[in-house]
C-alpha cells in the first residue's frame, strides 16, 4: 500500500522569550521611545513606568518628550542609562540570543524629510523573514518586512540596570 502525506502549512513565529506580551498601553504623541522602554522594562521583570523616563529625560536633557520626542543624539545614552545592551549583528541573532531590539521603523518620506517611529523588535517569522515588533502607537504587536527597520539605530537590549 502507499501512504498519503498531508503537509500542513503553518507560520513559525520565533520570539526573544517564550511568552511575550503582544499588547501594551498605547502611547500619546511623541512618546514612542519611553513607551517602548516601559514595555521592555516590564518584559525584563522591572517596575519602572513611562513617567520615570519622562522625568529623567527632562532633567538630564532639558527637554520635554511630549513636545519634542527623544532627540536622536541622546537616544543611546538615554537607553543605556536604564538598560544593558550589546552590539547589533542582526535581528535574527539578537532574537535567537534572547535580546529584543529597540530600533526605528520607516514610516514615510516626503522630499528630504524621512519619518521614522521607535519600535521594539521582539521576534521574527521564520517562513518569510518578516520581523515581529511592538508598536506603542497601536498598542499591539505587528509584522513587517525587515527592510523597514533599522533606519538609523539598532539597540539590542540584554536586561535592565539595577
Amino acid at each position: 500500500t502507499t501512504g498519503t502525506f498531508i503537509y500542513i502549512y503553518s507560520l513559525i513565529m520565533l520570539y526573544y522569550t517564550s511568552n511575550p506580551s503582544l499588547t501594551m498601553e498605547k502611547q500619546i504623541p511623541n512618546t514612542c521611545v519611553p513607551s517602548i522602554m516601559e514595555y521592555a522594562n516590564h518584559a525584563f521583570g522591572g517596575k519602572i513606568n513611562e513617567g520615570d523616563y519622562h522625568n529623567y529625560y527632562a532633567q538630564k536633557y532639558k527637554s520635554i518628550i511630549v513636545f519634542t520626542g527623544v532627540n536622536g543624539r541622546y537616544l543611546n545614552s538615554f537607553v543605556n542609562n536604564f538598560f544593558n545592551t550589546t552590539n547589533f549583528t542582526s535581528f535574527k541573532d539578537a532574537i535567537d540570543s534572547g535580546h529584543p531590539v529597540m530600533t526605528d521603523m520607516f514610516v514615510s518620506k516626503q522630499g528630504d524629510n524621512v519619518s521614522v517611529h521607535n519600535v521594539l523588535v521582539i521576534g521574527y517569522n521564520s517562513t518569510n523573514s518578516n520581523l515581529i515588533y511592538m508598536d506603542a502607537e497601536r498598542g499591539v504587536a505587528g509584522e513587517a518586512a525587515m527592510s523597514l527597520f533599522g533606519y538609523s539605530y539598532t539597540i539590542p537590549l540584554t536586561g535592565i540596570k539595577p
